[in-house]
């Protein structure tokens, strides 16, 4: 009877672990789009500002913002837009007809009417990826306790750190130093590769863990004689895992 509730209790760990680990995909991905969205946003506002900077030279007085934007692809009206309105910019202001100071007032209105939707829109969009970091940090935290039986990231990061310190050396490529670190993991905790695999994928997207190229310390680049070796854009760069805890 024993063996068996001990089975059973093992078993609801797996479906726990399979089940955390899914929430934590979606949720992943919930924030990548997000991100993206949130970035498209910006650049959409930017494009704005500049596009409506382009035209300041022009005697435009707009009423009200509150003119709907009725082009459903915003992107390529921007872009159209764009192209337009650096020409006007470049144009003598006595070459502009009535015509065309009332073409670059309807769109002004339309710009900023867009602007101020893109501006709710960009706060809201922030208020929402900072709740879904905090989601999601939170889970990574849950599936890292059953991963790693009971510890926590921090746990994990300060284990490195003991073992590694903060850089681990002679680890000059991705592969090598992910292999000895997900290895360490496992002998550490005691636990298989798919579960160490999940620690190591956590302890990444969490900072603790981050792979950098970088130049050569103390100018070693620039101090070698034999520069041919450099040649056709060739320079050496240095890579080392580094542990954040």
């Amino acid at each position: 009877m024993e063996n068996f509730i001990k089975l059973i209790q093992e078993k609801d760990k797996e479906i726990t672990s399979s089940d955390m680990n899914k929430e934590l995909k979606n949720f992943e991905k919930i924030l990548e789009k997000l991100e993206v969205e949130h970035t498209q946003i910006k650049e959409d506002i930017s494009t704005i500002d500049y596009l409506l900077d382009l035209i300041e030279k022009y005697p435009i007085e707009v009423e009200s913002n509150e003119v709907p934007n009725e082009n459903k692809d915003s992107k390529k009206w921007l872009n159209e837009l764009e192209s337009t309105f650096e020409k006007f910019h470049l144009m003598h202001s006595d070459k502009v007809s009535n015509n065309d100071i009332e073409y670059l007032k309807t769109e002004k209105l339309k710009l900023l009417a867009e602007k101020s939707r893109l501006e709710k829109e960009h706060k809201n969009l922030h208020d929402l990826i900072a709740k879904t970091t905090i989601q999601l940090m939170e889970v990574r935290e849950a599936v890292c306790k059953i991963l790693s039986k009971g510890h926590s990231i921090s746990d994990v990061g300060e284990k490195l750190m003991e073992h590694f310190g903060r850089k681990i050396s002679n680890e000059f490529s991705y592969g090598s130093g992910r292999r000895k670190i997900i290895r360490f993991l496992e002998d550490t905790f005691l636990i298989n590769k798919i579960q160490s695999k999940g620690i190591f994928e956590i302890l990444e997207k969490s900072k603790i863990l981050s792979f950098k190229l970088e130049l050569p310390k103390n100018n070693i680049l620039f101090q070698n004689k034999d520069l041919a070796s450099y040649a056709n854009g060739y320079i050496p760069l240095v890579s080392n895992w580094y542990i954040n805890s």
